[in-house]
């Protein structure tokens, strides 16, 4: 029996998913943007990767082998972390994902407009 893996979003690219195909692990990219496209795509999954669909709780209720949902993204908003938790499933994203580079971008903004480098038209 294989561990099944749903991609709800394009996270990985063909080349990325390579390397899981002889760990035993069946992975389907599936984009999905409603409830009920993810209640279909992963009605057989163990574990979903999601870039911030609605994993609800009637999503969530609706998926019986669901054991894991991690979110490509940061933060939980678009999951029911409660009902997860009730139902024994973990929910995870990759953590400090991009803070670095958010920090950047933002000094870098900051400078722009202290030093006026580009003026904004209204346009």
């Amino acid at each position: 029996m294989s561990f099944k893996v749903v991609m709800t979003a394009r996270v990985l690219s063909r080349r990325d998913q390579e390397p899981y195909q002889n760990l035993g692990i069946e992975l389907d990219t599936i984009p999905c943007q409603t409830e009920d496209d993810i209640i279909a795509a992963a009605k057989d999954a163990d574990a979903v990767i999601t870039l911030m669909q609605p994993y609800t709780r009637r999503v969530i209720e609706s998926l019986p082998r669901l054991k894991l949902i991690y979110n490509a993204g940061t933060g939980f908003d678009a999951i029911d972390v409660p009902t997860a938790t009730q139902r024994g499933i973990c929910v995870a994203y990759p953590g400090d994902y991009c803070y670095p580079e958010v920090s950047e971008h933002t000094m870098a903004l900051l400078l722009a407009c202290a030093r006026k480098i580009t003026a904004w038209t209204g346009r």
